[in-house]
């Protein structure tokens, strides 16, 4: 199986991911590597893009798929305490961060679905 085929079911996922005004939080390419090396797979800095493709790519090829999904859910779900404290501590700001607490539940249940597919679909 090329590489390009392995990422082609996942093309808007990582979009999804990637992007601000869906996924409610921004993912750093810090972040990024280091659900890689969380997962046993090193690589090197380059865009986001470009970067969460070549560590989804190799996560596929060392069977690693799930746990590369299990990290990115342990990140939105940091994310999303940090945003609860914000929300607590802030009151007033709770109705912008709600919008992003929305977002992060969303992206975390696709991600969730994700993992349960099956691999041959």
């Amino acid at each position: 199986m090329k590489k390009s085929q392995s990422l082609d079911k996942y093309n808007i996922l990582i979009k999804q991911i990637l992007a601000l005004h869906f996924s409610g939080c921004y993912i750093t390419n810090k972040e990024l590597l280091q659900i890689a090396k969380n997962i046993g797979i090193d690589e090197d800095l380059t865009d986001r893009e470009t970067l969460l493709k070549k560590i989804l790519t190799k996560a596929i090829n060392e069977n690693k798929e799930v746990e590369f999904f299990n990290e990115l859910s342990k990140l939105l779900k940091n994310r999303f305490d940090i945003y609860s404290s914000l929300a607590k501590n802030f009151p007033n700001s709770i109705e912008i961060i709600n919008i992003w607490m929305q977002k992060l539940r969303s992206l975390n249940l696709l991600i969730r679905q994700r993992i349960r597919m099956s691999p041959y679909e």
